[in-house]
């Protein structure tokens, strides 16, 4: 058995089977994404800004804002407003299932904007 994607919504969730190729996830692995701000932004919306699609494939630049109010990556909670850009390209098969991602997000900024970088 194929460990699931799970993208849960605050109307719906969906279960779709992936291969993600991202730092952030399970690179080149089949496996369950797990999203490090899980549990840390509390408030975490997304927008989706732009979708290009090309036959089977997909592609969203996507916007993350959320209240930082959790511990990442051992930075404790700052309550600082956070915006972290993203890219994802997902791959669809003929069932119309996303068999594959890649994505990028700005996690430097994110850690820039919670103050993990000491002052310039």
């Amino acid at each position: 058995m194929v460990p699931a994607w799970t993208l849960q919504t605050k109307s719906s969730q969906t279960t779709l089977l992936l291969i993600c190729h991202s730092r952030q996830s399970l690179t080149g692995k089949v496996g369950r994404l797990t999203l490090p701000a899980s549990g840390r932004f509390s408030d975490l919306t997304q927008e989706v800004n732009e979708v290009i699609v090309a036959g089977n494939q997909v592609v969203l630049r996507v916007t993350y804002t959320g209240t930082h109010d959790g511990t990442l990556f051992g930075i404790p909670a700052t309550g600082n407003a956070v915006v972290m850009n993203g890219v994802g390209i997902f791959t669809f098969n003929e069932d119309g299932l996303a068999v594959e991602n890649w994505a990028k997000l700005d996690v430097v900024g994110v850690l820039a904007q919670i103050g993990a970088f000491p002052p310039a």
